[in-house]
C-alpha cells in the first residue's frame, strides 16, 4: 500500500509520515510539496491514498483533487489541513475524510482503518471488472494469440501492419489499429497518435516535446509521441492542465 502526502510544509509531511508509519509500518510514503511534483508521482507510480493540504502557497489541494477525479482509478483522498471550513467542498470531490492540523494520533489511526476498509472494497470490485475482459484475441499470420491486456504496453502501425508490444514479446497482425483499439478498454488504452495506441499504465515518463507536444517513455524504454491533435484528450485522460 502506498500513500502520497502533498503539503508545502516539510515539517507537516514529516509529522504525518511519522504518525502513519507508527500506526501501520508497512505503508510506503511518497511526498510532494507542489501540485506539479504530485502529478509527476501520480503519473509514474501506483498511489492508493493521497493526503492533500488545501492551501499551499499559491496552489490549492482542491484543484489537485479535481485532477484526481479524472483518473480511471483515482487514489482515495483525505484532506489534511489547518482549516476546518472546507467540509462541503471535500464531500464534492468524494474525499474519504478530513484531518485537521495539528494531527492527533487517534484521528490518524481512525482514518487509516477507514482507508483500509475502502481499499479492500475497491480491490474486490476492480478484480471483478478486470476478470470479465482480461484477454485480447489477436489474429497473427498463422494462429490466434491470446494476450493478457494488462501486459500490452502499446500498439503501433508500421508498413501496413500493426505491431503489438507486450512486456514479453512483439506480435504482428494485419488487423487495423482502429479495429484493435475498438477491442481494448478505453481507458487505460489511449490513442496518442494516428500510429500509436498506448496503455497508460505503461507510461514511465512524460517529456515536453516539439510544438507543445509530449514524448512518452514507456516502461520497456520505448519512446512514443503524442500528436498535437491528441494532446487535449491525452491531458484530459491523464489529469494534466
Amino acid at each position: 500500500m502506498k500513500y502520497l502526502l502533498v503539503d508545502d510544509e516539510h515539517l507537516a509531511i514529516q509529522e504525518l509520515t511519522y504518525l502513519i508509519q507508527t500506526i501501520e509500518p508497512s505503508i510506503q510514503i511518497e511526498s510532494a510539496q507542489s501540485i506539479k511534483e504530485a502529478l509527476g508521482i501520480l503519473l509514474t507510480q501506483s498511489i492508493d491514498v493521497a493526503f492533500l493540504d488545501i492551501q499551499m502557497n499559491d496552489e490549492s489541494g482542491m484543484e489537485l483533487a479535481q485532477h484526481l477525479q479524472a483518473m480511471v482509478h483515482p487514489p482515495l483522498i483525505v484532506f489534511a489541513t489547518a482549516y476546518d471550513d472546507y467540509a462541503l467542498q471535500a464531500f464534492q470531490v468524494n474525499a474519504v475524510d478530513y484531518l485537521v492540523k495539528p494531527f492527533k494520533e487517534e484521528d490518524v489511526d481512525r482514518i487509516i482503518h477507514k482507508l483500509q476498509q475502502r481499499l479492500s472494497e475497491k480491490g474486490e470490485k476492480l478484480g471483478d471488472v478486470q476478470g470479465q475482459e482480461a484477454m485480447l484475441a489477436l489474429n497473427t499470420d498463422d494462429r490466434i494469440v491470446m494476450l493478457e491486456m494488462n501486459r500490452i504496453e502499446f500498439l503501433t502501425a508500421v508498413a501496413g501492419r500493426v505491431e503489438v508490444h507486450t512486456d514479453q514479446a512483439i506480435y504482428q497482425t494485419r488487423e487495423t489499429l482502429k479495429a484493435l483499439k475498438d477491442k481494448l478498454p478505453d481507458p487505460p488504452f489511449i490513442q496518442v497518435h494516428r500510429s500509436y495506441v498506448i496503455n497508460r499504465h505503461a507510461i514511465q515518463e512524460i517529456q515536453p516535446w516539439f510544438n507543445q507536444t509530449y514524448q512518452l517513455t514507456l516502461q520497456n524504454g520505448s519512446k512514443v509521441p503524442v500528436s498535437r491533435s491528441q494532446m487535449t484528450e491525452f491531458k484530459r485522460q491523464m489529469g494534466i492542465d
